[in-house]
């Protein structure tokens, strides 16, 4: 019986993991002000999920993510105090968008101002699962 329960939550995590690339991959991973999938190629999740039971003896599925998913998910309001400075230049590094002060200071300020819309991936990936299974 124990086989059977690690083969069922070893196939559930894969699913999960599966979905998730499929999710992060699709349309719902185009950020609406740049136009282009701001997920696809991130490290988002790593290859595999871990697995493991708890001190009651309950099967813990736990897919390990990018911090960044949790800013995807709940998004930015409009009129929220600037973003911290230090992931904006690694953003920009990452997009050959320059670092000087004045630039990160236009960035840091549009999303203040701006906000940045949820994308509750995580919703996405249950009900990628449930279509395919």
């Amino acid at each position: 019986m124990k086989k059977d329960t690690e083969l069922i939550i070893q196939n559930l995590s894969q699913s999960f993991l599966v979905s998730f690339q499929a999710i992060i991959s699709s349309d719902i991973g185009i950020n609406k002000k740049s136009g282009k999938n701001t997920l696809q190629n991130s490290n988002m999740a790593k290859e595999s999920s871990e697995r493991w039971y708890d001190k009651n003896g309950d099967a813990v599925i736990e897919l390990i993510v990018n911090d960044y998913i949790q800013y995807i998910e709940s998004g930015r309001r409009k009129g929220a105090k600037f973003p911290p400075v230090e992931p904006i230049v690694k953003w920009c590094k990452k997009n050959n968008i320059p670092t000087d002060n004045s630039t990160v200071f236009l960035i840091r300020r549009a999303i203040s101002r701006d906000g940045i819309p949820a994308r509750p991936i995580f919703r996405y990936v249950w009900e990628h699962m449930d279509e395919n299974m």
